[in-house]
């Protein structure tokens, strides 16, 4: 426990000392950094530089406001992928970055970066975990043609032990099967024939894991009839 106390503290106290050393015009180099790190499956370098980031904008009293446009967009960028990625961002991701997002949506309302609050309302990481904001997030994402989204939905209506509902779960995972996604045509199909959310429909099923298969998703072609 002490070790892993002196550790974190040694962390904090080192990403301070690397950020008063940069001024703003630096603030890019650790989102590049992140994206970097983020395309190589790199994710302990990729959180180290949105928490360098975080502790930068903190020295410098960075608002929405005053951050210049390529840093807010690098930024979301950075989360985006993150969430792509499922990253693990934990308890320590800094609140101080969740109006950033916001700043975002409202200057651009960009689907993507809706997923992304949805995402971090979802898990709580830097705010307080709501799944009622998850899904209007996720909803607003969703009606502007973000299939991510989409299916988000019907995980979290097939998975959250808190909001586990089978009708909903179907209504947006056929959605998602009808937009494309492979995985959510699978799940169409298996509650077609577990009559999961859905009448039973044998035909309907075999339907949709046939054209999950086709879109190369390996489970779907092993519950093909012969």
């Amino acid at each position: 426990m002490k070790k892993a106390c002196l550790l974190n503290y040694f962390f904090l106290i080192s990403s301070l000392l690397i950020a008063q050393n940069k001024n703003e015009t630096n603030y890019g180099e650790y989102l590049q950094n992140a994206l970097v790190a983020i395309q190589d499956y790199d994710y302990e370098n990729y959180l180290i530089n949105l928490k360098y980031f975080s502790t930068a904008i903190e020295i410098h009293n960075l608002t929405p406001g005053n951050m210049p446009q390529e840093y807010l967009d690098l930024f979301t960028e950075c989360l985006y992928q993150g969430v792509e990625n499922r990253v693990e961002f934990g308890p320590s991701f800094s609140p101080s970055l969740i109006p950033f997002i916001d700043m975002k949506i409202k200057k651009e309302e960009k689907p993507k970066d809706m997923l992304t609050l949805g995402f971090m309302y979802l898990e709580g990481y830097g705010i307080e975990k709501s799944y009622e904001k998850a899904i209007y997030w996720w909803e607003k994402s969703a009606n502007l043609n973000n299939i991510d989204a989409v299916y988000n939905l019907g995980y979290l209506y097939s998975n959250e032990k808190e909001m586990l509902n089978s009708e909903k779960a179907f209504f947006w995972y056929k959605i998602a099967a009808e937009k494309g996604n492979a995985q959510a045509m699978c799940y169409v199909a298996d509650a077609y024939s577990a009559g999961n959310g859905v009448n039973e429909d044998k035909k309907e099923a075999q339907y949709w894991y046939r054209k999950s298969c086709e879109n190369n998703y390996a489970y779907a072609c092993m519950e093909l009839d012969d």
